[in-house]
């Protein structure tokens, strides 16, 4: 299970830098487009869907990584405390990325909310 949380993790990674270099490249923040092939698909895509893709795919990676951690505490270690643990980190974190999401919105500054909410759920 820790191979499988490891490469999960690698995944993810290459996945995002590669969204964040075509958001680099469609906003005009780099000359040359670096997105890997096997993601050109991504040069189809605006900006905004790219962030909302962001969006969708935090959320997907953070509750793959949570059932992973829950799974390898519960049924694997036979540790019924660390699953509890893994499962109130992560429900504080959700809640926590959710406040500071609106709380962005409420206080003018959505770009800062948005911002910080990613990578309160990124953490995860």
């Amino acid at each position: 299970m820790l191979i499988a949380l490891i490469l999960l993790g690698g995944f993810r990674d290459i996945v995002f830098v590669n969204i964040n270099e075509q958001i680099g490249f469609n906003d005009g923040l780099v000359d040359s487009n670096r997105v890997l092939n096997s993601f050109s698909f991504l040069k189809s895509y605006s900006t905004a869907e790219l962030l909302n893709l962001k969006w969708i795919l935090t959320v997907l990676f953070a509750l793959t990584f949570f059932l992973l951690s829950f799974i390898s505490f519960k049924v694997i270690l036979l540790d019924s405390q660390g699953a509890r643990w893994i499962s109130i980190l992560y429900v504080v974190g959700v809640i926590t990325a959710g406040i500071t999401f609106v709380g962005g919105r409420i206080l003018g500054d959505p770009l800062t909310g948005y911002t910080l909410s990613r990578v309160i759920m990124g953490a995860l």
